[in-house]
């Protein structure tokens, strides 16, 4: 797959067909839209292109700090995986949020020639959200493209969406959030020095720091997780918070994750967090011995759930 930027000067020599979105997640739904793109392509004998936005649109139009499920160097890495042949990054600020859909979509046309444009069910682009589904099929009436609209993915659960995945990260719904999801949530960082505290009451933990902080962290508490490293991963758990029995005063949130029955050299080193599910939320306990006798019941937890 390759990317381009909407500004580069890359035009495509071969017709296409595009679809438009944050994707913010790369979820169950967007996979749905994805796979129909790349089976059209193959049956128009087309490129497909994914055009998406960097940062997300709401960080810009809400002036927010807006969090996100996936970061745009994941989405690249999930895109590649479903075969799409270009993802195609949108800087998005005030200049390409003044565009009105028409506007907008003219300068798409006009860098990958599309034969298709296909729109999700609910998306709108475009100045003020103005753009639909009916109204570019209007638009494009008099010319050759093809506006076709995808269909609301269709889940036996609770509706596929992007904010429904939040909101259940952040109730501690982890299982429900991967499967929505149709993978384990997944935060991506570098190990750092930390105080060495977890080595010293016998439960050396690994502190993260994570790329990206416009991504979603999910709330204070302990995850069964698995750490990846160097291509190989490991059953782990996880504690989001402040780590208030071993440490005082502390303002920042920390992400430490314990490697059950390894000792790894991980100082330095990129890696993967996979939440798998909730064990409990952050608790300040009267003494260290209370707390080393939680995190044997939580480690029992995870062995006795099976968890990879």
């Amino acid at each position: 797959m390759l990317v381009h930027k909407l500004r580069d000067s890359y035009k495509s020599n071969k017709r296409t067909i595009i679809t438009i979105g944050n994707y913010d997640g790369v979820h169950k739904g967007h996979i749905y839209i994805l796979e129909k793109l790349t089976h059209l392509a193959k049956d128009n004998n087309l490129d497909s292109v994914l055009i998406t936005f960097n940062p997300h649109t709401k960080t810009v139009v809400n002036q927010t700090d807006f969090k996100v499920i996936t970061t745009l160097e994941d989405k690249i890495i999930l895109s590649d995986k479903l075969n799409i042949d270009f993802l195609c990054e949108v800087e998005f600020n005030n200049t390409i949020k003044s565009l009105s859909y028409k506007e907008f979509i003219e300068l798409i046309i006009n860098k990958y020639h599309p034969s298709i444009i296909l729109i999700g069910y609910d998306n709108k682009f475009g100045k003020n959200r103005d753009g639909t589904y009916k109204l570019l099929k209007e638009h494009l009436k008099e010319t050759d493209i093809e506006v076709l609209e995808c269909q609301e993915y269709d889940s036996n659960d609770c509706k596929v969406t992007t904010t429904n995945i939040k909101n259940n990260i952040n109730k501690y719904n982890i299982c429900l959030a991967n499967k929505l999801l149709g993978r384990n949530y997944s935060l991506k960082g570098k190990v750092v020095n930390g105080q060495n505290i977890g080595k010293n009451i016998g439960y050396p933990t690994a502190n993260i720091k994570i790329n990206s902080f416009e991504q979603l962290i999910p709330p204070n508490g302990v995850y069964s997780v698995t750490l990846e490293v160097d291509n190989k991963k490991y059953k782990s758990i996880c504690n989001i918070g402040y780590c208030p029995t071993i440490k005082k005063n502390c303002v920042e949130i920390t992400i430490e994750v314990h490697v059950i029955n390894q000792n790894l050299q991980l100082y330095g080193k990129n890696i993967t967090i996979e939440f798998i599910d909730f064990i409990r939320k952050e608790h300040k306990f009267n003494t260290k011995e209370d707390l080393v006798k939680q995190i044997k019941k939580d480690i029992l937890k995870v062995n006795l759930k099976g968890y990879k």
